[in-house]
């Protein structure tokens, strides 16, 4: 029923204006945030007189970061270490998701894999960086395997446990209709499973991006990694805090276009904030 006042006008629907206020608030909420958080940054380090080593100011940061930029040494090493990370993570994915889903679903290769998969997940990277040196070079290859080491394994081993969770009622009803398998799985079990990949995409997202960077920084080959190295070797302050900020910004970025993805795929999923 609609709500009437006396004289028999329709009321303004309040909580309307509300949830249109909020959801204006959160888009901009980040930005204002990103702004104060700048601003308070340039008034510590200016206030305080800290070295620029440790503590440099980001209009610093910024002139250096357009610096390097001129010199070449932002957009080249970013674009080579891009081009693995971007087909690093689409391997990651592709391998990921299904084995996960399969380790899941099967109980004896639940029990034969998952010792192994975890003792990868908890090896040290900076382990794992000589020996594939050695196997693999110091090339793009070596950055794929370590790139899939990283996030590949996690991603499996969140959708394993994702589909250890699916609610077997939804499954006993579906049969009951009498869905097959391949159904079950379609229609009941990826559905169901869908928060949980998405979850492992993001965080996959980044531990490509650690492993890449201990990849490039211990064979000093090229890439984003090896440029964070010089910075932290000749100890230039402002840029090694302008390539953390970019690193920052690109993982926001890719995590925000996972996000996006997510809710286009998962449109019948409702969001509710406590």
């Amino acid at each position: 029923m609609r709500n009437i006042n006396l004289a028999g006008q329709k009321k303004p629907n309040k909580n309307g204006l509300i949830s249109k206020l909020g959801r204006l608030l959160d888009r901009r909420a980040g930005i204002v945030s990103v702004i104060t958080f700048m601003i308070l940054w340039e008034l510590i380090a200016r206030i305080t007189n800290i070295n620029p080593m440790f503590l440099p100011t980001p209009s610093s940061v910024g002139l250096e970061l357009i610096e390097i930029s001129n010199k070449g040494l932002l957009w080249g090493p970013l674009w080579e270490s891009g081009q693995a990370l971007i087909v690093g993570l689409a391997i990651s994915i592709v391998v990921g998701v299904p084995l996960g889903i399969l380790f899941g679903a099967i109980n004896i290769l639940d029990m034969l894999s998952t010792p192994y998969m975890w003792a990868l997940r908890a090896t040290p990277r900076i382990a794992i960086a000589p020996l594939l040196a050695i196997w693999a070079g110091f090339g793009f290859t070596a950055k794929l395997w370590m790139i899939f080491l990283s996030a590949g394994i996690l991603i499996m081993l969140i959708t394993q446990e994702g589909v250890k969770t699916v609610d077997q009622n939804l499954v006993r009803v579906a049969r009951s209709f009498g869905a097959n398998r391949l159904k079950v799985y379609s229609k009941v079990v990826f559905p169901f499973i869908l928060p949980f990949i998405a979850n492992a995409i993001r965080n996959g997202i980044g531990m490509g991006i650690v492993g890449l960077l201990i990849i490039e920084m211990y064979s000093s080959g090229g890439g984003f990694g090896y440029q964070v190295m010089r910075a932290s070797y000749t100890h230039d302050g402002p840029r090694l805090y302008g390539l953390i900020l970019v690193l920052m910004t690109v993982s926001l970025l890719l995590v925000s276009i996972s996000r996006r993805l997510e809710m286009y795929v998962s449109r019948w999923r409702e969001e509710a904030y406590v």
